[in-house]
């Protein structure tokens, strides 16, 4: 089949009818079109020293320390190596060192990469801190994202469309917009967060990045390169007949690609005297196997004498029992429940008064005929900042202090869903401000 005329075929039944039914003069022909792979990168940016003191009670999603903060870091995605179009026409795309995408974090460190926003044969320059044109941009290919067209192939029918939008006006590059290419990526900090250092690539340093190489990237084609994938980690059982690890053995992975002769050096420092290095090698390999072919049924197991074989129990828990019905047999038994890490809240009193005050205020430029047009609506999560900031006045007008977390903000329930806050709502007000996580 060809993705631009069709090819032949020989016609079946009267009713039996191709996209067209030779409509467009291409007989009865089927037109198929394969659409690429298109692909996503999400990373998450975490405190490191709070990362290193993770455990199965700490996670260190989110967090941070003292007036830091996660949002609002730059990060960039280069190619690190071309990035080629799967049409087998278009070619080259993005080069290698190229940058493709830019995206900030949010509250907790998350940035996602999720379409190209920046154009073929631009990189970004550390010292001025923006993003400037190369020579590559000149020389890179185009595409069909030029105009708003919309494509019928099957006139007849007039539902199977394909349509492109004008990018190159829209987003100036008819590039950008369009999902990420399948490819190798690395990813570089463009410009740091509140609180914290801009932190490149050198995240081993123990007190500071100053120094780092701001201009560091992927090895050119041809150049090659070999890096360590995992720094020294323990790996398998112990073991002492040799099929696991022995004793105070701990690995290393490195991987190399277009290196000359397909060899590299490795450099380990700060290993105590007498440590001696091997190389573990991994691979695959074809084999030949017998195999069955044709087609299988499930026959039971049997006696000799025709009866069918039951697997015998070993003991009362192994195999689930049945009753006659064929439901499963069941049996109650004591269990010991511990419960720990309750947060204990009390419940004091407000000021009825005061919160009644607190309701009946206008917010902002808000009438009080719109301040009580608010509060007898039902509300939901469009109204959550009003809520809450009348929560948090009420709170403050009794001198009670506003809620700190003391636990991941993943584990903080919102006090309010959906509801109705009127003056009469003293009670519910009461209820959230006493409400244990």
């Amino acid at each position: 089949m060809s993705a631009s005329v069709g090819e032949t075929i020989t016609p079946g039944p009267g009713d039996n009818y191709s996209h067209c039914n030779d409509a467009d003069g291409e007989g009865n022909a089927w037109r198929v079109y394969d659409h690429r792979t298109e692909g996503e990168i999400h990373i998450n940016k975490k405190d490191l020293d709070l990362a290193e003191g993770e455990n199965d009670g700490f996670d260190a999603y989110g967090e941070t320390q003292g007036d830091t903060t996660l949002e609002g870091a730059v990060y960039g995605l280069f190619a690190a190596a071309d990035l080629v179009h799967p049409d087998g026409k278009t070619g080259t795309v993005y080069k290698a060192n190229d940058l493709v995408a830019v995206a900030a974090t949010d509250r907790d460190g998350n940035a996602s990469f999720m379409v190209n926003t920046e154009a073929p044969g631009h990189e970004y320059d550390y010292t001025a801190g923006t993003i400037i044109e190369n020579a590559w941009a000149a020389q890179a290919p185009g595409n069909l994202y030029t105009e708003d067209i919309t494509c019928d192939d099957y006139t007849e029918d007039g539902q199977y469309e394909r349509t492109y939008y004008d990018n190159e006006s829209k987003n100036g590059n008819c590039w950008i917009g369009r999902p990420l290419l399948m490819g190798d990526y690395y990813i570089k900090e463009l410009s740091r967060s509140e609180g914290y250092e801009l932190s490149v690539n050198n995240r081993q340093n123990d007190l500071t990045n100053s120094g780092q190489d701001l201009e560091a990237k992927a090895p050119e084609n041809g150049e090659g390169y070999a890096v360590i994938e995992r720094q020294m980690f323990a790996d398998e059982q112990t073991s002492d007949d040799g099929d696991g690890a022995r004793s105070n053995e701990i690995f290393f992975s490195a991987k190399s690609r277009d290196t000359k002769d397909q060899t590299y050096d490795i450099v380990l420092t700060g290993l105590p005297e007498g440590v001696t290095v091997y190389r573990k090698d991994t691979g695959t390999k074809q084999i030949e196997v017998e195999a069955g072919t044709g087609v299988y049924d499930r026959v039971p197991v049997i006696n000799p004498d025709g009866t069918p074989k039951y697997v015998t129990a070993e003991h009362d828990y192994q195999y689930p029992k049945y009753n006659a019905d064929g439901t499963m047999m069941t049996q109650e038994v004591p269990i010991n429940y511990v419960a720990n890490r309750f947060l204990q809240v009390p419940v004091r009193q407000l000021d009825e008064e005061k919160v009644l005050e607190v309701l009946n205020a206008a917010e902002g430029t808000m009438t009080e005929e719109e301040n009580r047009e608010m509060l007898d609506e039902a509300f939901s999560g469009a109204q959550l900042a009003y809520v809450k900031g009348k929560v948090e006045t009420a709170s403050e007008k009794t001198a009670r202090q506003r809620p700190v977390p003391r636990f991941p903000a993943a584990m903080i329930i919102p006090a309010f869903t959906s509801g109705c806050l009127t003056a009469a709502s003293v009670r519910a007000i009461r209820t959230s401000t006493a409400c244990p996580v």
